[in-house]
């Protein structure tokens, strides 16, 4: 997460190696969140395929798809607009599941 908030896009590729390789969930999650805070547009397509990923854990999934609200344009993502009454990435599990639906 330290790498995203000093919005290093030098350390997109770093950060989208650790996300392919590892198999810890809180170790995933972390990546996710530090590719969305650098907001470098080729964390996208690593995004989207976790988000659609059927093996991924729920809340990498989740994860996930808020990085892509952070990184995209949020007017061209309507269905995001459930998420804004929550501040974080812990959203109510139906409240994800529509959003993951939606994609």
């Amino acid at each position: 997460m330290a790498l995203g908030l000093l919005g290093d896009r030098t350390a997109t590729a770093l950060l989208l190696a650790e996300l392919e390789r590892a198999s810890n969930q809180y170790v995933r999650a972390q990546a996710v969140g530090a590719l969305a805070r650098i907001g470098d547009d080729r964390a996208v397509e690593a995004l989207i395929a976790l988000a659609r990923s059927a093996s991924a854990q729920a809340a990498n999934r989740a994860a996930a798809a808020r990085g892509l609200g952070l990184i995209g344009n949020l007017e061209r993502v309507p269905h995001r607009a459930r998420f804004e009454r929550y501040v974080d990435y812990l959203a109510p599990t139906p409240v994800t599941n529509h959003a993951l639906a939606n994609l």
